[in-house]
């Protein structure tokens, strides 16, 4: 594990736990005094437009899409979209958008950097950019 940040300290059942921000390979996670490691995927959490700031969608466990609400049309004619690969991805890395109707589009992945307030982002083949959510 390679910490990359500030500490933090919770308390859980009258126990006081000691976490980091580190990598463990390619994965970025807290890693707790106990042992237990907290890793996320890549490409989990909520993306929203560079351009507008309004929220596109939400990735889940394997890269399963879940499209925002103002996008019902979308996900209507897309269901079951899925990023390829959805994990161990590296910055600079391409990912591919699947769905079962529409024709995939490829996206290069730009990693996060806590350091700097860098956000993870996708730039599109189509010219569109996404921003996860901060952390």
């Amino acid at each position: 594990t390679t910490p990359i940040g500030p500490h933090m300290t919770i308390t859980f059942e009258g126990k006081e736990f000691r976490g980091k921000l580190g990598r463990n390979g390619s994965h970025l996670g807290l890693f707790w005094d106990d042992g237990t490691e907290w890793l996320r995927e890549d490409l989990q959490g909520t993306w929203h437009r560079r351009s507008d700031g309004s929220c596109v969608c939400r990735v889940t466990q394997r890269g399963l899409l879940h499209w925002a609400a103002t996008a019902a049309a979308i996900e209507e004619a897309v269901k079951h979209s899925r990023l390829q690969p959805a994990e161990g991805i590296l910055p600079g890395q391409f990912v591919t958008l699947c769905s079962s109707q529409e024709p995939s589009h490829r996206g290069e992945y730009l990693a996060p950097d806590p350091s700097s307030n860098f956000r993870a982002q996708l730039w599109w083949d189509d010219g569109e950019v996404w921003l996860r959510s901060a952390w």
